[in-house]
């Protein structure tokens, strides 16, 4: 499918209706920013704020894990985002 001068969402929309058709859906792509560093208490990672747990499962983790991940990591940067 040719995609010059076609909006994110409908490549997106493409891409979920051709993963539905073939049983499959997109993988969801990890948050990694290259900024690998683990927190002052050791709890998580100050580049993508997932826990050093999170980041041993996520290679495992189905697209349902991983979306539970990611908003969990989400809520966590904001947790801390509001303390600072």
């Amino acid at each position: 499918m040719e995609y010059s001068n076609v909006s994110e969402t409908t490549i997106l929309n493409d891409k979920i209706s051709d993963a539905q058709k073939s049983n499959t859906l997109p993988t969801i792509e990890s948050p990694c920013i290259k900024v690998c560093k683990v927190a002052p208490d050791g709890k998580y990672c100050i580049g993508c704020y997932r826990t050093l747990d999170d980041l041993t499962k996520w290679s495992r983790a189905s697209n349902q894990e991983k979306q539970q991940i990611l908003d969990a990591a989400i809520s966590r940067r904001k947790s801390l985002e509001a303390q600072s």
